[in-house]
């Protein structure tokens, strides 16, 4: 999966994300990286907010509130 056209992809869709708001461009960040597989350069709280957030289905928790202390 990790090929250069994968590659190619994955920036393509972060240099189209809006880049003006952080939180929801951080959140867009991670759900990206894990989209194209890259899901293990993910931090403990990205990985703890994608997890319980986005794949359980939460989603009304900001990203910040597991990102920083």
């Amino acid at each position: 999966m990790d090929s250069e056209e994968n590659r190619a992809n994955c920036l393509e869709n972060l240099l189209d994300v809006d880049r003006y708001d952080w939180d929801s461009f951080h959140e867009d960040f991670v759900r990206i990286l894990v989209q194209f597989g890259y899901r293990k350069y993910l931090t403990v709280g990205e990985e703890d907010w994608y997890k319980n957030e986005v794949e359980d289905g939460t989603n009304c928790t900001s990203i910040v509130d597991y990102t920083l202390p």
